[in-house]
């Protein structure tokens, strides 16, 4: 370091101060932690440990932070091959878990793992494993067979991870920037709506949020004692204000799930072909004695009005249809139309009412028989061989 003289006094100027953002907030998180040389009381004292652990490397870092640690283990420890090796490295950043990485971090400051952590660290590289074949299977050409396949994923499955990949995602993210004491907002019912989610992914949403929001409650109930040690560096408010936070996340997330379900759309019933519906009918097309002839029975298909005659019992009917959509023939039965509206009437007159049906307007043939004096009947819709189809009306 270079020195200077005053007044003939040799001096060297004092060292430069060096901070950064990691170095300020170390003032409210403590540094890094350290487990050489430590021993825990009992197994609340190292759970309590833990969580404070925890606490740091959630502050300072996320899942994908610890990826390369992740991948280090399953290289040194799992002693992985080099393509197991290459599809970890291809799985999406979301599936290294901050909990697994964090454990490897703390074991590589000292800390002996139990048997459940190091569980918990050798679920996670699976999964991330299973991941990276099915993200290598998505790239590969139709002609590489060698690779390994993508394991079955269920519907489940893909909606949680789609769930995970966009709003839980930024959940987490915005979660850290609350723990700097930032107070970020999002519209979570929006946000589900933005990423096309299903109904379904409305629980792995709100079990997110009660997942915090039960520990944050423990807390100021004062519950669990680690619990309360854990979040001692929040202030009363502040605690109220992530309950608050994690209760309007749960509330979206149900409200988009009970939205979701009722507005889906029903499967649209596939209409039955014209040449179907009538394939089947029965009536008679021709009355020599009483001079009819049935019109082409398709043209009773989406009309609004349907005349009809009993040749065996002298009964003429009109059938008025149910909506603007028409009748439609099931067998060799009409439905679709209005058992109020539609009548039968017994002719005394045949000949001569049927003439009058036949060339009138819609509006005069319907005043012509309601003046019939017969008793009007409600039609069954059936269409037999002693019917005659005299005319629609579209």
């Amino acid at each position: 370091m270079a020195t200077v003289k005053i007044n003939g006094k040799t001096f060297k100027p004092p060292k430069k101060r060096i901070t950064n953002a990691l170095m300020v907030d170390e003032k409210y998180t403590g540094e890094e932690p350290s487990f050489v040389g430590v021993e825990f009381k009992d197994e609340s004292d190292r759970r309590l440990t833990l969580m404070k652990a925890f606490f740091y490397y959630n502050y300072f870092n996320s899942g994908k932070h610890f990826k390369k640690d992740l991948i280090k283990y399953a290289k040194d420890e799992l002693k992985f091959t080099k393509d197991k090796l290459e599809l970890l490295d291809i799985a999406p950043d979301w599936t290294s878990e901050l909990q697994s990485g964090a454990l490897l971090r703390m074991r590589s400051r000292g800390l002996a793992l139990l048997d459940n952590e190091i569980e918990r660290v050798n679920t996670n590289i699976e999964k991330m494993l299973a991941h990276g074949v099915r993200k290598s299977t998505e790239v590969k050409d139709d002609g590489e067979d060698d690779k390994p396949k993508a394991p079955v994923i269920t519907i489940q499955d893909r909606i949680k991870n789609k769930a995970n990949e966009t709003v839980v995602g930024d959940l987490e993210d915005m979660l850290d920037q609350w723990i700097m004491g930032e107070s970020p907002k999002i519209d979570v019912y929006e946000a589900m709506k933005a990423a096309i989610l299903p109904a379904q992914a409305a629980r792995y949403v709100s079990d997110w949020a009660e997942k915090h929001l039960v520990e944050i409650q423990g807390a100021i109930n004062k519950i669990d004692p680690q619990l309360v040690e854990g979040y001692s560096h929040l202030t009363p408010k502040r605690k109220k204000e992530f309950v608050s936070w994690f209760e309007s996340i749960i509330a979206d997330a149900q409200r988009f799930g009970t939205n979701t379900k009722t507005v889906r759309k029903a499967r649209a019933k596939k209409p039955v072909s014209l040449e179907k519906q009538i394939s089947k009918l029965k009536y008679l097309k021709e009355s020599p004695e009483n001079k009819l002839v049935s019109i082409n029975p398709s043209l009773i298909i989406g009309a609004t009005e349907l005349w009809t005659y009993n040749v065996k019992y002298k009964a003429l009917t009109r059938f008025i249809a149910e909506s603007g959509l028409g009748f439609e023939i099931k067998g060799t039965t009409l439905t679709k139309f209005n058992t109020s509206e539609s009548q039968t009437r017994a002719l005394r007159k045949p000949e001569q009412t049927l003439s009058e049906v036949l060339s009138s307007s819609k509006t005069k043939a319907a005043k012509l028989f309601a003046s019939l004096t017969t008793k009007p009947k409600e039609p069954s819709g059936r269409i037999n061989e002693d019917t005659i189809i005299l005319k629609v009306t579209k």
